[in-house]
């Protein structure tokens, strides 16, 4: 495993396929935090609205996870070399966003729990149209989770 390449293999889930940070999708370059030893690099998040239902209209506040992007999980053929499952992951549509929901870190260090595993969603939930989730409106989203627990 490459440090801070394009890619790499989560224990979560070995054997099913390859996780990479950066994705194509629509016309759009998609780049995830690349994990810099273990630890994903805090300047660079990718936080995006998916579709709790894809077939569903998108809104905000009844069809929308708020996800904290982790990477993109693909299924590449085996025996390619790492170059090889690079250019797979880029060029496939068929892969899934790997994320954390808004307010799931603080919420296991509230109730002192193991970190929140990866959630998972095709990346046909990606909300495009809306791009990224601003800092303020990100803060005020984890705040209002975090209310509802207590």
């Amino acid at each position: 495993r490459a440090e801070g390449g394009d890619v790499e293999v989560v224990k979560q889930f070995e054997g099913e396929g390859y996780v990479t940070k950066v994705v194509r999708i629509g016309g759009k370059v998609l780049k995830a935090p690349r994990s810099v030893h273990g630890q994903a690099a805090a300047s660079s998040k990718l936080r995006l609205w998916l579709s709790k239902d894809a077939s569903k209209k998108f809104d905000v506040k009844t069809n929308a996870v708020w996800a904290d992007v982790y990477g993109f999980l693909f299924f590449a053929r085996p025996g390619l070399d790492h170059q090889g499952v690079e250019e797979a992951c880029k060029a496939a549509t068929d892969g899934e966003v790997l994320y954390h929901e808004a307010g799931a870190h603080e919420k296991a260090a509230r109730e002192k729990e193991e970190a929140p595993k990866l959630q998972r969603l095709p990346l046909s939930h990606v909300e495009l149209k809306q791009g990224t989730i601003p800092d303020r409106d990100w803060q005020r989203q984890v705040k209002s989770q975090l209310a509802q627990l207590e």
